[in-house]
């Protein structure tokens, strides 16, 4: 008796262990079988000026992207690999059930000069679909940042080098960034990528103009002392990839109702023109 208590035992093991495993791979309720799906991957990346130290147009090859395939649950992983090789193993034979597809390229940060994350993941169901008519999954991966470029125009009349002995742009706001900040410094070049939430209104995005006049056009206070430091703060709006370029120059008109002014362009399309002015010192009036 106790050695056929132990064999239905061991038995009822095997099953559930069958079971188990049978299950990993099938949704509840869908007949076993096989089926086949075709993948079509397209980048959904817009970013079009190409920088230094990220090569954007790569972001656009669709066979750079790793793409993964798991079942529903994330446990069992059918594929990995890079778009160019999956493609030689489509149409691509699966047992019936639902699966979670995944396609990205590069890292994401809060904020980055260097990199920035493109991707896009679903599920679908394969439900015994012949190799002659396979499931079509279309992806789309797009980026998970927006990007910001700062155009500090230095020469001339309107020239910043003029009136300033430096100047720079400090960028904050998004909830990735919390209370941290990223710098545009005086002569930097590359675009800042900065994280974002998934939000179709993006995210309010605030930068800070620092500004250190020339000992000329110092700040005269009634006191008789001189400033030479000023700051302009304001926000715009940023979208997942969406780009935004603000073009900053001096605006100076000596008379009494002129003085030292910054214009700020924001090119999205948007937003306006705007004409901050600064302190004027006395001695212009």
């Amino acid at each position: 008796m106790k050695t056929k208590a132990f064999l239905m035992c061991l038995s009822m093991s095997f099953i559930g262990l069958a079971t188990s495993c049978t299950s990993e791979n099938e949704e509840p309720g869908l007949a076993s079988g096989k089926g086949t799906f075709a993948l079509d991957l397209k980048s959904g990346v817009e970013f079009e000026t190409e920088t230094r130290t990220v090569n954007e147009s790569s972001y656009r090859l669709a066979d750079n992207y790793t793409v993964v395939i798991t079942n529903q649950s994330g446990t069992i992983e059918k594929f990995n690999g890079t778009y160019s090789t999956l493609k030689n193993r489509l149409p691509m034979e699966l047992e019936n059930g639902t699966y979670k597809i995944q396609a990205y390229m590069g890292s994401s940060q809060a904020a980055s000069q260097n990199a920035f994350r493109s991707e896009v993941s679903r599920t679908f169901t394969i439900l015994s679909q012949p190799q002659s008519s396979p499931l079509e999954v279309t992806l789309k991966p797009e980026p998970t940042c927006g990007k910001v470029l700062v155009n500090f125009l230095k020469d001339g009349e309107d020239g910043l080098d003029k009136y300033y002995e430096d100047y720079y742009v400090t960028i904050e706001g998004t909830e990735a960034l919390g209370s941290s900040y990223v710098t545009w410094a005086k002569n930097e070049t590359d675009p800042w990528y900065l994280q974002l939430n998934a939000s179709e209104t993006g995210e309010d995005v605030k930068y800070t103009i620092h500004l250190t006049a020339k000992d000329d056009y110092a700040t005269l206070l009634a006191d008789g002392s001189k400033t030479i430091s000023s700051e302009i703060s304001s926000t715009f709006n940023l979208k997942r990839n969406k780009a935004t370029k603000l073009t900053i120059s001096a605006n100076y008109t000596p008379t009494t109702e002129g003085g030292l002014k910054i214009v700020i362009t924001i090119d999205d399309t948007t937003n306006p023109e705007k004409v901050i002015p600064i302190p004027v010192p006395t001695s212009w009036k």
